[in-house]
């Protein structure tokens, strides 16, 4: 069963995120969202067109309000009936979170947050958990729905090369408050091998399509540095430039010798 752990789902829901941005981008010259929470579904839309760039059932995790600075999880927002699809089915999540002590999932009340940091790091844990494909903010009158997107067209999927891996665990690092080493192993599965540690740090590397990504961790599993490795191009092979062949002497000039002038 997933759990409702971050490092768990961490890196893997932010590559998928950067996956479906980058697809609406490249697809579309604009794009715009609409939401039916009561249908628990979200569409993506080319304005002027109306073309639609790819739809998904979603949940709602949870709502972010900027001018209160609180947060209130989806299923526990009284504004939200418990019929709606945006929330229904979402009570074994919370059962889940019961049992691993995590009673602030289970929270009905409004928790005051500065920024909406840690509220992001709970949706994505619960859209892991949900095993849904990313996370999308969906802003809007001062508010920040947090959704759990399940679809992604297949069309639009991009091979994890060495150079987004380290993207992801850069931008993942600085958003989401974790243990980076349990994410990134997580992430990437168990590493190729490790070299240079000591008693203070350790460093694993990874190979990805050839090329390999290096990451010191601390004690406390905090990324200290991240090297990307990639093979150097075979140099160019330069012909050979034919040389003249010697000439050898006549029969007169070997019995004779090189006469002069």
């Amino acid at each position: 069963m997933p759990s409702l752990k971050l490092e768990d789902h961490a890196f893997r829901l932010l590559e998928h995120e950067q996956t479906a941005l980058a697809f609406l981008n490249r697809t579309a010259h604009s794009w715009v969202w609409e939401l039916d929470l009561p249908g628990g579904e979200i569409l993506f839309r080319e304005p002027g067109t109306g073309r639609i760039l790819f739809s998904s059932a979603v949940k709602l995790v949870g709502t972010y309000d900027q001018q209160a600075e609180a947060f209130r999880f989806g299923w526990a927002n009284p504004d939200i009936p418990e019929d709606w699809k945006c929330v229904s089915g979402l009570g074994r999540l919370r059962v889940t979170a019961r049992g691993a002590g995590l009673e602030i999932f289970d929270s009905v009340e409004p928790v005051t947050l500065r920024t909406p940091t840690q509220a992001q790091g709970w949706a994505v844990a619960c859209a892991g958990y949900l095993k849904a494909f990313f996370v999308f903010e969906a802003r809007q009158d001062g508010k920040t729905q947090l959704l759990a997107v399940d679809f992604f067209p297949d069309a639009g999927l991009i091979e994890r090369d060495v150079h987004l891996a380290a993207h992801v665990i850069e931008e993942g690092k600085l958003r989401f408050s974790m243990n980076h080493k349990e994410a990134v192993v997580a992430y990437l599965g168990t590493p190729s091998g490790a070299g240079g540690s000591n008693l203070a740090d350790e460093t694993f590397f990874w190979e990805l399509g050839g090329s390999q990504l290096r990451i010191q961790f601390a004690h406390h599993g905090q990324i200290i540095s991240m090297n990307v490795s990639t093979p150097e191009p075979p140099a160019a092979l330069v012909p050979e430039t034919p040389s003249t062949p010697e000439r050898k002497p006549g029969l007169l000039t070997r019995l004779f010798g090189k006469r002069n002038g």
